[in-house]
C-alpha cells in the first residue's frame, strides 16, 4: 500500500485526472504506513499479552503479579535453550570387594541460540573422583555446529572431535574437579554459535565413587525434554533412583534403566543415585518345581 501511494502521488503531475490521484495517493500511503507501524505495534503488544496469561495459567491465577513480572524477566535472560538432553550412565565395579564404583557417562545435549549475540560452546567440567584413587577423566568430546538451512539448501556443519590423550593434555586440575585449560577454545578454533544455530555436543567422561553414592548432572539452560539411560554390569547389584530437583523420575525395564523428563529450567539437577542391595534381594526365591 505505501508503494501503492507513492506512485499515485507521483502520478499527480503526469495524468490528466492528476487532481484526484493525489489525494488518493496520500490516503493509501499514510494508511499503509499506518498499518504497517500500528499493526506491529498490536503485535507486539498481543505477543506480550500471551506470553504474561500463559505464565498466569502455568503458575497459578492467584500469582502475586511482582512474581510473575519477575519470571517473565528471568525467562527473557537466557541466551540458549536445550532441545534435548540425553545421558547414559554405566556402572562397573572397580574391585573385588564392591565397595566402589567406575562411573562413566555419555552426556549429548542439543542446544540452540535464541538470543541476539553469538555465544561460544560450553565446555566440559567433571566433579572430583575419591581422593584415595584414580581422577576424573574425560574421555571424549564432539562438538557440531548446524547453521540453519536457508532455502532449499542443508544446513552447513562444523564438526570438531577431540581424542582422550587430547583431553587428557589439555585438562586444567582443581581440588573441585577436572576441566579444560582456559585457551582451550580459542587454540582449537572453535567457532562462536551464531543466533539461530545449533550447537550439539557430546562428552564422554568417568568418575569414581562408592557403592553408595550419586551423580549431579545441571543445566545453564532451560531443557525441552530429558533422556536418562542407566546400564552396566554392577547394575545386578545395586538398587538405582533418579531425581530432577526434588522430583522421581521413574526408571523402566531391567538393563538398562530408562527414564524420560519433559521441560526444566536453568539449573536444574539431575541425580543418579545408587545403595547396594540388601541381601533378602539377592536371595533366590523359595519353592520350585519338584
Amino acid at each position: 500500500m505505501i508503494a501503492i501511494g507513492l506512485l499515485l502521488v507521483a502520478a499527480e503531475t503526469y495524468l490528466w485526472h492528476g487532481p484526484i490521484l493525489g489525494p488518493l495517493g496520500e490516503a493509501i500511503f499514510i494508511a499503509g504506513l499506518l498499518g504497517f507501524t500500528v499493526d506491529r505495534l498490536l503485535k507486539a503488544k498481543l505477543v506480550r499479552e500471551v506470553a504474561d496469561q500463559v505464565l498466569r495459567n502455568l503458575w497459578g491465577a492467584g500469582a502475586p503479579q511482582e512474581y510473575l513480572k519477575n519470571l517473565n524477566e528471568s525467562l527473557s535472560t537466557y541466551s540458549a535453550i536445550i532441545l534435548n538432553l540425553q545421558l547414559r550412565v554405566t556402572l562397573k565395579w572397580q574391585n573385588d570387594n564392591q565397595d566402589r564404583l567406575k562411573v562413566t557417562y555419555e552426556a549429548r545435549s542439543v542446544k540452540q541460540n535464541v538470543s541476539a549475540d553469538a555465544w561460544k560452546p560450553s565446555l566440559p567440567w567433571v566433579p572430583s573422583s575419591l581422593a584415595d584413587g584414580p581422577e576424573s577423566q574425560i574421555l571424549r568430546l564432539e562438538l557440531i555446529i548446524r547453521h540453519p538451512p536457508q532455502g532449499q539448501r542443508a544446513p552447513i556443519e562444523v564438526r570438531k572431535e577431540w581424542t582422550t590423550q587430547q583431553l587428557h593434555d589439555a585438562r586444567r586440575m582443581s581440588d573441585r574437579g577436572v576441566g579444560l585449560i582456559e585457551d582451550f577454545a580459542s587454540s582449537n578454533g572453535i567457532p562462536y554459535v551464531n543466533p539461530g544455530e545449533i550447537c550439539e555436543a557430546r562428552c564422554v567422561a568417568v568418575r569414581y565413587r562408592h557403592a553408595d553414592d550419586m551423580m549431579p548432572l545441571w543445566t545453564n539452560a532451560p531443557a525441552l525434554s530429558w533422556q536418562l539411560d542407566i546400564d552396566g554390569p554392577a547394575l545386578d547389584d545395586l538398587e538405582v533412583h533418579a531425581y530432577l530437583g526434588a522430583e522421581d523420575i521413574d526408571l523402566d525395564g531391567q538393563s538398562p534403566l530408562h527414564g524420560v523428563h519433559g521441560f526444566s529450567h536453568a539449573g536444574a539437577t539431575l541425580r543418579v543415585a545408587w545403595v547396594p542391595k540388601s541381601p533378602q534381594d539377592h536371595a533366590p526365591e523359595e519353592g520350585g518345581a519338584t
